[in-house]
């Protein structure tokens, strides 16, 4: 969290911009990609800002993670890079994520 108070033209405003990680599928960057069976992706991340001048608020969010595919890979290899699992759950896999934002963000 942090937040910043700013002057516009003479305007007094206040800036907060927090963010949220996701805790479904959690990991280092390079040991945890693509998104499990249920559609939850790696290193999800909710942002919002918020900007408000004492009488009215704005909010944006903006969120990010890696592709709702399934991914391959073995350890900590990085060569060769990890490649999408060729499998019939993918379209399952996607059609979970895309629910997921809809619900949450519509």
């Amino acid at each position: 969290i942090k937040k910043e108070c700013l002057k516009i033209e003479n305007l007094n405003f206040e800036y907060t911009l927090i963010s949220r990680r996701g805790c479904k599928r959690t990991g280092s960057r390079f040991l945890c990609r693509g998104a499990d069976v249920e559609g939850n992706v790696a290193n999800f991340v909710e942002t919002e800002q918020f900007l408000c001048n004492g009488i009215e608020l704005s909010s944006f969010i903006i969120i990010r993670g890696t592709i709702p595919l399934l991914w391959e890979q073995t350890g900590s290899e990085f060569s060769p890079a990890p490649r999408p699992i060729l499998s019939m759950h993918q379209e399952y896999v996607l059609r979970n994520h895309i629910n997921f934002l809809i619900e949450n963000y519509k």
